[in-house]
């Protein structure tokens, strides 16, 4: 915004005569700008810069009680403060200069102590974060989660058995107990985690059982529709016993389901469990990059444009901002759910892929997971930020570590890639400052041919 702004106040047919020994006052016409605001002046050189601020600041729009008590200072185009108590002619103001109008340069900052203990604590708080409740309950939460997360392993790799079953079963129904008095305290974060937690207790139990009652020469049929159940069932519960975290209870439910289809058609045809689980990990990757425009599908939000002279110029219609924002957050948890069942999905289909006779299955999950560590460069969200790497990471160490258990002649090759593009990440974000259009573009190209090469390499994994 420019304005030009007449005379001030005390110009120069109201100013009096220089002292002796000085040259006569000069119209002087300067530009002040303050962020996007913009004034141009004409008044003499000869003014005193304390004398004609307050007006400047006036026209400015700057005259706010939250920054007027700090003063007011005047900068020149090189970072220069221009004294207050002096005119611009004693300052050399050029005649067409711009200068920046700077609030707030009087404000009190310095405290005076007359205690060396009170100078100490200000010093600590000034220098260091305190420790607070919220952060006993997060790390708290942390530990926990921990804890429980070592427990589900290790209850995973116990021998198959009723016992260990009905062991994870009934932590799950403990676990889900504590979510509900959780999140009766208001507490939906760490209720929602504890609630997630509940549901692998219960898919581990169910995992075990269906082996113990049922047992199938692979993992991937009927052991996994148990596992499934287990998810299913625990997520109902956490939906019923803590309404407030029933987004999130969704999760364990939605990957319940796309664990029994898969492992339902493996229990029917054990001949193909290998096919059926690769078709399965291709479905997802590719699910994995379309995901947030079928969200957005489903959060539409919808934008009347004019068609006629009449609408052009017509008032715009008020905008509900609560409807736009309920929108978004639907559509936003909907993607964070799909990012964590894709994720659940690919890390369950590594150990078979990655252990079959052809190395293609390796190769089939370490595209998929590079294809999502590339598409997290559109990602915003912090929470789908660290599920997307989080999965992506995890999955190329684990497919690095089964296939060079699977098949050992190629543990030298895999060795150099993994360091390899080791080397280039931290390249690319610890050394490079800049940002590089050619790498963005390489890297959007990168992950076209990961998406691209999914099918084929899926199908060659099928008939090798």
């Amino acid at each position: 915004m420019t304005t030009s702004a007449p005379p001030l106040p005390n110009s120069s047919q109201e100013q009096p005569a220089v002292a002796s020994g000085t040259n006569a006052a000069q119209p002087l016409h300067i530009t002040i700008i303050y962020q996007a605001r913009t004034i141009t002046l004409h008044i003499s050189d000869a003014l005193i810069i304390a004398d004609v601020l307050p007006d400047i600041a006036r026209r400015l729009g700057v005259l706010d009680p939250s920054i007027v008590y700090g003063g007011f200072r005047l900068l020149t185009a090189e970072g220069d403060a221009l004294s207050l108590s002096q005119t611009f002619a004693e300052q050399h103001v050029p005649d067409n200069s711009t200068l920046t109008l700077e609030p707030g340069v009087s404000a009190d900052t310095d405290l005076v102590y007359d205690d060396v203990v009170e100078a100490v604590g200000a010093s600590v708080q000034q220098v260091y974060r305190p420790w607070t409740a919220e952060h006993t309950t997060f790390t708290s939460l942390l530990m926990s989660t921990g804890m429980l997360v070592i427990s589900i392993v290790w209850l995973a790799l116990f021998p198959t058995s009723l016992w260990t079953g009905t062991l994870g079963l009934g932590f799950a129904a403990v676990l889900i107990a504590l979510c509900a008095v959780i999140q009766s305290k208001s507490m939906t974060m760490q209720a929602s985690v504890i609630g997630v937690e509940a549901s692998a207790f219960a898919a581990v139990g169910g995992y075990h059982l269906a082996s113990a009652f049922a047992p199938a020469p692979s993992p991937y049929a009927m052991p996994m529709v148990g596992a499934g159940i287990g998810l299913l069932l625990a997520g109902s519960l956490m939906t019923f016993a803590a309404p407030r975290t029933r987004p999130y209870g969704v999760i364990p439910i939605t990957i319940g389901l796309l664990v029994i289809i898969p492992a339902v058609l493996c229990s029917a045809m054990p001949g193909w469990t290998s096919t059926i689980w690769i078709i399965t990990a291709t479905l997802a990757a590719l699910a994995a990059n379309v995901l947030p425009w079928m969200c957005l599908s489903f959060a539409r939000l919808s934008v009347q444009s004019p068609h006629s002279d009449a609408e052009i110029f017509a008032l715009p219609e008020a905008i509900d901002y609560q409807d736009i924002k309920r929108r978004y957050i639907a559509g936003s948890t909907m993607l964070f759910i799909g990012r964590v069942s894709v994720a659940a999905i690919l890390l369950i289909a590594v150990p078979l892929l990655s252990s079959l006779h052809t190395v293609l299955g390796s190769v089939l999950c370490l595209v998929a997971f590079l294809a999502m560590l590339l598409d997290s460069r559109q990602i915003y969200a912090l929470r789908d930020m660290v599920i997307t790497t989080a999965t992506a990471g995890i999955g190329i160490i684990c497919t690095g570590l089964v296939s060079v258990r699977a098949h050992q002649q190629f543990a030298i090759p895999l060795t150099i890639v993994m360091m390899c593009c080791a080397f280039v990440t931290i390249m690319l974000t610890h050394v490079t400052d800049k940002k590089s259009l050619f790498a963005t573009r390489v890297a959007d190209m990168a992950e076209t041919l990961c998406i691209m090469a999914l099918s084929p390499l899926a199908y060659l994994a099928i008939t090798a």
